[in-house]
Order: structure tokens, then sequence, then C-alpha cells
């Protein structure tokens, strides 16, 4: 049986860190939601080896179009749960739930499967934002925020991690939560 954990939460709060970490220490196979749009803007050829805001925009807006050309809003999510369904790994780590839509089809797919959201401070998030791209903007960071659905995602979460402290008490709390559902 999979056995599969959604990370949600706002840019830079730390979501690849705790996937990292499950991959490191548990052996979890990692995947972004993003990693699917990335292989459809690749074969379009419209990835480009740009900055970390550019091609964030990129993804967004093939993101947009996948979702428009297939006339289906959950086309990403159905890609990942076909990929995970197929994959030999049992245990999955997937990285960016935006919707409740896309929490909805992998509980439905996933009779083992918990969000996580992933929680850390404006100012603690732009700080790591900042060591990631020296050029983005808090204003920037808090747009992409409010355009996605991800309030809305985090009411229907399993568990909630807080990422203002250090690591081992990030990590801490990630063990606590497997120790609680395995």
């Amino acid at each position: 049986m999979k056995f599969v954990l959604g990370l949600t939460g706002f840019a830079s709060s730390g979501k690849s860190t705790v996937a990292n970490y499950l991959r490191n220490k548990y052996g979890f196979q990692f995947l972004v939601f993003s990693d699917v749009i990335v292989e459809e803007a690749k074969s379009r050829g419209l990835w480009k080896a740009a900055g970390l805001e550019s091609q964030k925009m990129i993804l967004s807006q093939v993101g947009d179009m996948m979702r428009v050309e297939s006339g289906d809003k959950g086309i990403i999510a159905k890609k990942l749960v076909d990929l995970l369904s197929a994959s030999k790994h049992d245990k999955h780590v997937i990285d960016g739930f935006r919707t409740p839509a896309e929490v909805e089809l992998f509980r439905k797919s996933f009779a083992k499967f918990y969000l996580l959201h992933i929680m850390a401070g404006d100012d603690m998030r732009f700080k790591r934002r900042q060591a990631e791209d020296p050029t983005a903007s808090f204003e920037k960071m808090k747009e992409r925020d409010s355009m996605q659905q991800i309030m809305d995602t985090i009411r229907t979460v399993n568990f909630r991690i807080n990422n203002n402290g250090t690591r081992e008490e990030l990590y801490r709390q990630v063990d606590s939560i497997l120790d609680t559902v395995r």
C-alpha cells in the first residue's frame, strides 16, 4: 500500500526542507507538483535557464495552459497520481498542494494520504527567499501567496508544522507525525 505525505504552505515556508528530510532519513520518493509542469514546459520548448522568479512565472503560465487546453483544472494532480500509482516506491512525499480539489483526489486515490501544512512567518520566509534568489521582492512573494487557493487547502490539512525555529525542532515535529501515522 502506498504511503503518501502531501505538503502545503506558502513559498519558502520549508516544504522542500521537510521533503528532503523525509527522502534522506526515511527513503521517501520526493516529487513536486511543478515536476509535471517542468516536463511539459520542456516538451513545448518553453523551459529556459532563467532566474528563479522567471522560472516560477513560466511554470505558472504552462500550468494554466495545461488546465485550459485539457479543460481539467486537476490535470496536474491526475498526472502525479498516475506517476505514483505506477511507481515501484511505497513511500512518497509530494510538495506543492495548492487546491482542495488536489487534496481530495489524493485522498480518494491513496488510503494512506496525509496532508501537512508547513508554516513560517513572513519575515522568515522572505529571508529564505532572498537566500535562494537575491532579486526576490517581498511584494512579489505576497502577491504570489494571494493568487493561490492555499488558504482553502490549509483548512484540509491533517497536521501542522511550525517552521519558525531550528531545523532540529522542525525534524522532531516531522518524526512525531511519522510516529503517529505509520
